[in-house]
């Protein structure tokens, strides 16, 4: 509680005290002047009042910036979601892919049964080869690009992770600044 300083009665203690009258009436003046200053530069309750209410503002701004990460992240995940199924759509590829190897292995060992038997089983095998050659070629290029849009992702997610952090950082330095 703020209380009101007496100048007469610190003059008059000093005079009590064997200070001169005029010394005494003008450092009673003086000490009164320098608090009377001193006091009005605290802060009032409205001064408070209002910088609650700006650390109000400046806590539900952080408030919708995290909702807007949090609904960033869920972005993202759904992303993840997305490239898993994408994914499991490549390995069905393969899956069907080593299903077929099965059978030309299988072919394979078919024609080299009959090999010595019918020598023109032998062109048709060079053909059916020449293909699988195609086929191992396509999905060689297929595992480049899968490889090049995995790439990509971790790059963009690199990205993101730096962005968000950046964000994260300006953040808290808002706060700092507002709390400070």
């Amino acid at each position: 509680m703020v209380t009101a300083f007496d100048t007469l009665q610190f003059a008059d203690r000093l005079k009590d005290a064997g200070t001169p009258v005029a010394q005494a009436e003008a450092t009673a003046r003086l000490l009164g002047e320098a608090l009377a200053a001193e006091r009005a530069a605290w802060p009032t309750r409205a001064d408070l009042a209002r910088s609650d209410a700006r650390r109000e503002l400046l806590f539900g701004a952080v408030d919708q910036r995290f909702g807007a990460v949090d609904q960033h992240f869920d972005s993202v995940a759904q992303r993840f979601d997305v490239v898993d199924q994408r994914f499991d759509a490549v390995a069905q590829g393969f899956d069907a892919v080593a299903q077929r190897f099965e059978k030309v292995e299988q072919r394979l060992d078919r024609v080299e049964q009959l090999l010595g038997k019918v020598e023109q089983r032998l062109d048709k095998v060079e053909q059916q080869l020449a293909k699988l050659v195609t086929d191992v070629a396509v999905l060689g290029t297929r595992i480049d690009a899968v490889h090049a849009d995995t790439r990509w992702i971790k790059g963009m997610l690199a990205t993101q992770f730096a962005g968000m952090m950046a964000l994260l950082v300006g953040m808290v330095w808002l706060l700092q600044r507002a709390v400070g």
